[in-house]
């Protein structure tokens, strides 16, 4: 016997907006994105780390050459600096902590559960802070800043909140 396709009045299918139900999926398609990025960027750690030494190396004597500001030079040991397998393998689990609070929000706030809301800027905020706190400097900001569309969605799902229980 088939499913019917349409839930029954008064399922929590049938109470959840369009809108909330949007949101959701595109949060579940973000988070398995960013989860497999986690996984990617925690398993070639090492290859970017000596790939990025060798072409900020490169860049850097290129800058030397043609008599480039030193500001510019700064920053670039800033980076290369920061990009150690250690803090590769670090962005990446950062990345894994980020996707699965705000896959497991999204999961919530699908179901219409109220506390997913919350686990999902839990999410955000970590996504912000963990890679600033375990690894600083420019790179840790620069990974930190992926978390600008999350915050938009937390915006959004804001609005829905009056849905939620």
């Amino acid at each position: 016997m088939e499913q019917p396709t349409n839930p029954a009045p008064g399922t929590p299918a049938s109470l959840r907006p369009q809108f909330l139900t949007v949101l959701c999926i595109l949060t579940f398609v973000s988070c398995a994105i960013d989860f497999y990025n986690g996984i990617t960027t925690i398993a070639s750690a090492d290859f970017v780390a000596s790939t990025t030494q060798e072409v900020m190396g490169e860049t850097a004597d290129k800058i030397k050459e043609s008599g480039g500001a030193n500001f510019v030079e700064k920053i670039m040991n800033s980076v290369s600096a920061g990009m150690t397998a250690e803090n590769i393998r670090k962005l990446g689990i950062s990345k894994l902590i980020y996707a699965v609070l705000t896959l497991l929000g999204a999961w919530l706030m699908f179901r219409l559960q109220k506390q997913g809301f919350y686990v999902y800027v839990a999410g955000v905020i970590a996504g912000f802070l963990i890679p600033i706190i375990w690894v600083g400097g420019i790179v840790g900001i620069g990974s930190s800043g992926g978390v600008f569309f999350s915050i938009i969605f937390t915006i959004l799902y804001a609005l829905n909140l009056k849905y939620l229980r």
